[in-house]
Order: C-alpha cells, then structure tokens, then sequence
C-alpha cells in the first residue's frame, strides 16, 4: 500500500473516522436494545451468481438449524442502500468503489457486524457441523463476541500481505456489534480514501487498485489490524501485536484472547493442505 513508512495522516482522514464512529454508534444504540448477548444462527454468504451450489450447500447440509442466507450482488447493494442509509460515508464509499472485491470486502464485516452470524466465502466446504467448533462453555460465554482464524502459515513467498501472519477472512463469525467487525469496516473505508489522498487522484475510480492494494486496504491486512488492535486492548496482559502472536500461534484448541476466540491451525485451511478441520478454503478467488 505505502512504498516505504505509512505517510502521515490527514486531518480529513481523522474527520472521517470520527464521523464513521459517530454514525455506526448511532446505529448500534437504535437497534442494541431487545438484543441478548446469544449468537445469531445466520450463515452469510455471497457470489455474483448460484454456480458454486456444491460448496454452499455443505453448510445447509451440515446446519440444518442455521438461517442460510446466499446473496447475490444486486441483492447486497439493496441491503446495504436500505439499511445503512444513515451512514453517508459508507453509502458514498460503497457506490464509489470501482471493483466488486473492494465492496465484497466490505460485505465480509458489516453483515456479521451489523446482523450478527457466520461469514463463509462461496468457495469454502463445511466438514464440520458449525456448534462442534467451540465447548459448550465457550458458545455459552455470553461475553465472547467473535470468533476468527489463522490463516494457514505458508511461505513467506506466497504470504507476504505485510503482517508474519494472518487472521482469515474468507471465515468469521460474531455476534452482532462486534468490536473487531465494527474496526474493520471503519479502517476499511478510512484505509481506502488514504490510499486516495496517498495516490494523490480525485476519485476512488482512479486509485491503482493493484493485487496488494487490495489486500492491504480493504482485505486480509485490514482485517488482521482489526483483531489486533480489539485483543490489545482487551487482553492488558498482551502489550505489542507481538504477543498477541504468539498467543494465537501454535495452538493446538481454540484459544480465548480477551473476548474472541481464536481458532488453530489446520481448523480453517485451504484444500491443498489436505489437513481435516472444520472446514475447506479452496481458493478459487471468490473475492475477485
């Protein structure tokens, strides 16, 4: 994203941030209240058509008791222009994107965020019945708010998003309101209009969206600099994103970091690894 050390921010960017806070707020608190603190059972997934029915159907198969939701692009757009009409930044953002992976990416946290539920990538396979992933005493910790995994510990050739490691995005699941989720829409949008100002062109349309542009604004960076940035400051034990990787790392159980719950290495993975887990990533550039 930034040739060399992150440039300064602008005043604008901060203006921006607080405005996406102030809204996002006011949203939450109209609708937080008659909410308790149990997990939606919503399965969210996406695709600019129905051809990848092999894989989707998995996850009705194996969470029959699970509200699935497919959507197909047109179907996000009304949903995000109805609901979150009250947040014009977003709205201005969305529309502005140029390519269908920038406004996908965005999809992957302001439904769970907003909605509550499980977000999978059309081009995953459910192996695993969703309420097997955690103990008992973790669905039931009312306090828990999100549930996120590592990504698969590859060469560093072929992982190089600028972090040692990530945290996935092609599956997450949370109660509605997440800190993580409700994080990583805001740096996605903020992140995006820096690499505007960064890239010194008027409009969004005319950023070089390259690969790792992608990646490193709206994508797996994003994502990873959100559970970071939520764990540190509920975990007062982790002082640097350094020991929250080591926390999460190597671990053989689902582990608790504050409030979110990280799954281990080979749980999610992808299909080249041959590793079981609870579910199949199998890359097939669902977010392109």
């Amino acid at each position: 994203m930034w040739k060399d050390n992150e440039p300064p921010r602008s005043r604008e960017s901060y203006s921006l941030e607080a405005r996406l806070t102030q809204d996002l707020d006011a949203y939450e608190q109209e609708r937080r209240p008659g909410l308790d603190s149990s997990w939606q059972k919503i399965i969210w997934q996406s695709w600019k058509n129905e051809d990848l029915t092999g894989w989707t159907d998995s996850w009705k198969d194996l969470n029959p008791d699970w509200d699935y939701r497919f959507l197909l692009d047109s179907q996000v757009d009304e949903i995000v222009f109805d609901t979150f009409s009250g947040v014009p930044d977003l709205i201005d953002t969305w529309k502005a994107y140029p390519k269908n992976v920038l406004r996908f990416d965005l999809f992957r946290y302001l439904f769970p965020w907003a909605f509550g539920g499980l977000y999978a990538d059309a081009d995953t396979t459910c192996t695993q019945p969703i309420t097997y992933w955690l103990a008992p005493e973790m669905w039931n910790e009312t306090s828990i708010h999100t549930v996120i995994g590592l990504e698969f510990d590859g060469p560093r050739d072929w992982v190089s998003w600028n972090r040692a490691i990530d945290y996935v995005q092609y599956m997450m699941l949370s109660k509605p309101f997440s800190p993580i989720m409700k994080a990583a829409v805001i740096e996605t949008i903020v992140r995006s209009h820096r690499l505007k100002e960064y890239q010194n062109v008027a409009t969004l349309a005319d950023v070089d969206w390259s690969f790792f542009n992608v990646l490193k604004t709206t994508g797996p960076t994003t994502f990873t600099d959100a559970c970071i940035s939520t764990m540190l400051d509920e975990c007062p034990d982790l002082e640097t994103s350094a020991d929250v990787w080591r926390a999460s790392y190597a671990r053989t159980k689902p582990t608790r970091l504050g409030n979110t719950v990280v799954m281990p290495p080979p749980g999610w993975f992808r299909g080249s690894i041959g590793i079981p887990g609870q579910l199949i990533h199998h890359g097939q550039g669902s977010w392109i």
